[in-house]
Parts: C-alpha cells; structure tokens; sequence
C-alpha cells in the first residue's frame, strides 16, 4: 500500500473515530481526529467555537487544520461531519490521501449519538433536521474515493474490510466494498 494518509468521512456517529483509532494502532500510524486539532489549536471546545465566532469560522480552522496536515506523515484521519461538504477540502483531502466514506443510516446514527449535547449541529435538532443534514450532505460524501456501507456491520468486519480494501487500493475507483 502507497504510503499516504486515509481520510475517513462520514456523518456525526458513523464511527470515524472510533474506526479510525483502530485503524491507525492496525496500521501503526498516527490517528487525527480533526476537530481535536482544531480544539487544541483555538484553545476552545467545538461548542464553543460555534457559539462564540459561528459555524462560518469553524469552518475556516477547519480548513486550516486540514491544509497543516501535508506537513505531517501518513495518518489515519477522521474529519468531522461537515469538513467533506467544503471543494477547497476534498481538494486538499485528495492532495493529501484517500477518502472512505462510512456510510451509515440515520436510525443508527441517531441511536449512536442518543443524547449527546457536545455536537452543535445534532443537539436541540428534531430528527427531521438532523435528516435533512444528513441529506444535504450526501452528495459531497458520494464523491469520497470508496465508500463503506457500516451499518449492519460489527466494529471488527468494518476493520478488516477497511484493511482488505488499503492491502487492494488499486481497485477500480468509486467501488464499493
């Protein structure tokens, strides 16, 4: 496998970092989670951040946090829900490595994330917005280099395929697995 980063995208619970963690100790390389990046590097929570500049400026360190990353050696990094939604970052993201969407429905993702308040785009949403979200950022998730349906799968089999697939990369783009 060539030696560059894996970007794992998805929507708020499908497992970026938990996969993602596994991944990374699988592979013995570095794990990222971007929105830690950005939280150590504002010096405030993801909340925060929301509250006290806006989602527009998160949206700028997050672009930022993910231009930093050429410097770094290849990782296993999970970006946030939205970070793939941005052109200037799937272009930064396809400069950098591959991107795997981890697909997931929303009736597991709103079970995953059950009531959690630190996520400024779920808490205080009715299920209809967070699957209007969703929605809305199916499009940018579908042009991730593979995707890889998580749903119905075990933390174990989404490990080994993700491994399968990186011991495979030159398989045909857009391919499934």
């Amino acid at each position: 496998m060539k030696k560059r980063s894996i970007f794992l995208i998805g929507f708020m619970g499908s497992g970026k970092t938990t996969l993602g963690k596994i991944l990374a100790n699988r592979l013995q390389w570095e794990f990222i989670d971007l929105d830690e990046l950005i939280i150590e590097r504002a010096g405030r929570s993801i909340p925060e951040i929301f509250s006290e500049f806006g989602e527009a400026h998160f949206r700028l360190l997050e672009r930022e946090a993910l231009r930093s990353l050429a410097a770094r050696s290849p990782a296993v990094v999970a970006l946030g829900g939205g970070a793939f939604v941005s052109d200037d970052n799937r272009a930064l993201v396809a400069e950098q490595g591959i991107s795997i969407w981890l697909d997931c429905d929303l009736d597991e993702i709103l079970k995953r994330l059950g009531n959690d308040k630190t996520r400024p785009l779920y808490s205080g949403k009715s299920c209809d917005e967070i699957e209007a979200l969703l929605v809305s950022r199916i499009p940018a998730y579908s042009r991730a280099d593979r995707r890889l349906a998580v749903t119905m799968i075990s933390v174990s089999e989404a490990i080994e395929a993700l491994l399968t697939f990186l011991n495979h990369e030159e398989h045909e783009e857009h391919e499934d697995f």
